[in-house]
């Protein structure tokens, strides 16, 4: 694994990490995908087969009653696929998508660890994964996200778990990513 970055960023430099890395069909994974137009989006603008991943089965609800009126209106042709599980295990084979994205899902996770070992699992060779985590600080307590000793831990795991060096962005905001793009086998 190569790391590309880890980087405090606002979502829409986010949202161009993941349309850049994005090849015309290729196959995308969304994890905690929830009910967003991206994966529509991506499905239309790369004519790529988009799966969403989400625990929650009032999301993934949503998410089929707004398919057909989105796909209507924007003309997509290829339907992200709704599939209700945890990111802990992917029910796809190893090295199947191309991109693997989450946005603000991982701090939500009691032990992200093996999702993010699953997240690696099913991507290619070469693939790109582009995760978002939502911090508190140096903001305060009360804001939703991970803490600066939870991330520090998080990142010295995906350090040492990956042989990566990876350390907290110097001037973090809500927002922070981490991006690695799978270019040899790894032990996970």
């Amino acid at each position: 694994y190569k790391v590309t970055g880890v980087q405090t960023c606002a979502l829409p430099i986010f949202v161009a990490h993941i349309i850049n890395a994005t090849p015309h069909r290729s196959m995308i994974l969304d994890v905690g995908s929830a009910t967003t137009f991206f994966p529509f989006y991506l499905a239309k603008a790369h004519n790529s087969t988009v799966v969403g991943l989400d625990s929650d089965p009032y999301h993934l609800f949503h998410f089929s009653a707004c398919a057909h009126q989105v796909q209507k209106k924007m003309g997509v042709q290829r339907l992200p696929m709704p599939i209700q599980t945890g990111g802990e295990t992917i029910p796809f084979a190893d090295e199947t998508f191309d991109i693997v994205y989450s946005v603000s899902v991982i701090e939500h996770i009691p032990n992200p660890i093996p999702a993010i070992q699953e997240m690696t699992r099913v991507l290619k060779q070469g693939g790109t994964l582009i995760l978002t985590l939502d911090t508190n600080y140096p903001f305060s307590q009360a804001a939703s996200g991970l803490t600066e000793p939870s991330l520090r831990a998080l990142l010295a795991a995906l350090s040492e778990l990956y042989s990566l060096p990876l350390d907290i962005p110097p001037y973090p905001d809500t927002h922070d990513i981490l991006t690695f793009q799978k270019i040899g086998r790894a032990h996970v």
